[in-house]
């Protein structure tokens, strides 16, 4: 795309010009018709100062067209740009919020969340009038917030959040144990199951449970 900026100052330049030329010529003409000694001469002047005027307005009247051009391009240029701004601050102003509010909500619950992001809203939108807002690294502008929100940096957990429990190898979770891991009576094979076998002691050897009920046959 052609930039129309360096024409239009040559045409605003040349039409500066004309108007200068213009007006000298005027002078002239004006200066010879107010020295005629004849009718014929005093006319001729008067017709030449006319046609000269009503050019010279004419450049005037086109100089002022431009610029009014001018001014009326440069408008739009800045309210594109200032638009182009402005919706580039709302996309950083929510990339903040969103990480932030997350963090309020992971360590605070109730009206006191709500109020905490609502203190986010304002502190936000007091940093999107600095002129380096968008220069300003996302971290940073995260970090700042976590600050002035009170909020514990990366790694502290909540003081609600419980340590992730891990099962022992060979247990299986249940359900009803909220550490995740089974409790001896449960185990398959446990002294303790009313179904399972108790290992005996000595050998390793699992023991019938009708183990001398019946008579010695020998």
């Amino acid at each position: 795309m052609v930039d129309p900026a360096p024409m239009a100052e040559r045409h605003a330049l040349a039409l500066a010009e004309l108007a200068e030329l213009g007006l000298v010529l005027t002078r002239k003409v004006h200066a010879r018709a107010m020295a005629a000694e004849t009718a014929e001469e005093e006319r001729a002047a008067v017709l030449c100062f006319h046609r000269i005027t009503r050019s010279l307005r004419q450049t005037l009247a086109l100089e002022a067209q431009l610029e009014r051009l001018r001014s009326r391009l440069l408008r739009e240029e800045l309210a594109a740009a200032e638009a182009r701004i402005e919706k580039a601050v709302g996309r950083r102003k929510a990339q903040v919020k969103s990480v932030v509010e997350r963090l309020v909500w992971r360590e605070h619950e109730g009206d006191e969340a709500d109020a905490l992001v609502e203190h986010l809203d304002e502190l936000l939108n007091e940093d999107a009038l600095a002129e380096d807002f968008l220069a300003t690294a996302l971290d940073d502008q995260i970090e700042r917030l976590r600050g002035d929100l009170g909020l514990k940096p990366d790694g502290e957990a909540g003081p609600d959040e419980p340590a992730a429990v891990i099962p022992r190898s060979g247990d299986a979770p249940d359900p009803g144990d909220p550490s995740g891991a089974s409790s001896p009576e449960s185990r398959p094979g446990s002294p303790a199951s009313p179904c399972g076998r108790a290992a005996d002691e000595a050998g390793g050897i699992a023991a019938s449970p009708w183990a001398g009920t019946w008579p010695d046959s020998s």
